[in-house]
């Protein structure tokens, strides 16, 4: 299941209809670095107030968010192109290769270049 497009319990959902701009925007431009700020204001909410609540309706700060959507992203590009890893990474919003790794590893469970090995077999 795709726990990003999971929507949220019953009590959270006049919480998503107020974030929902926040994660349009996320998810439009994920490959650029996000503002905190500026969500918060697409919201019409503070920024401690935006935090809260995205965090209350997703599991996940928006940074977060972001960078699982990306991954996501990412793992979708391993699975379906012939870009290198380098090439993803850049495309998907991570500027330094290794942090790309880590995450992806992190999330996935398995490096990039270990999923490519898999999918080569």
């Amino acid at each position: 299941s795709d726990t990003l497009l999971d929507l949220p319990e019953d009590k959270n959902i006049r919480y998503y209809e107020l974030i929902y701009p926040a994660i349009n925007k996320i998810r439009k431009d994920y490959s650029k670095k996000i503002n905190i700020d500026n969500l918060a204001s697409l919201c019409n909410v503070s920024k401690y107030h935006f935090c809260r609540i995205f965090k209350q309706v997703t599991s996940l700060s928006a940074i977060q968010y972001q960078t699982v959507y990306r991954l996501q992203i990412a793992d979708n590009l391993l699975s379906n192109s012939d870009k290198t890893i380098s090439e993803i990474a850049n495309l998907c919003g991570f500027e330094d290769i290794c942090y790309f790794s880590r995450c992806y590893k992190k999330h996935l469970g398995v490096s990039p270049q270990q999923k490519r090995a898999i999918l080569s077999k």
